[in-house]
């Protein structure tokens, strides 16, 4: 379980994705639902950091909504949140 009052925003769009980090990890949070909202939050690999670093927000914007559209990806990269 990851804390993150430990972790900056770094990136944040109001009701699609917040963008956190630390001086180590990256912690996306993205914004799912449609009746009823809900956050999923990733930590982002190695390879989307180094994209992130090199193309900017697009990158975090473009896996938000990756994230939001497919449930199978939100299963398998969600983590827990303290």
């Amino acid at each position: 379980m990851i804390n993150l009052s430990k972790f900056k925003k770094s990136i944040e769009k109001p009701t699609e994705y917040i963008l956190y980090e630390d001086s180590h990890k990256y912690i996306l949070e993205t914004i799912c639902g449609t009746v009823g909202l809900y956050s999923i939050y990733i930590e982002l690999s190695i390879e989307e950091i180094s994209d992130y670093k090199l193309n900017g927000n697009m990158t975090i914007k473009n896996l938000a909504k990756k994230i939001r559209e497919n449930i199978d990806l939100q299963k398998k990269r969600g983590i827990n949140i303290q």
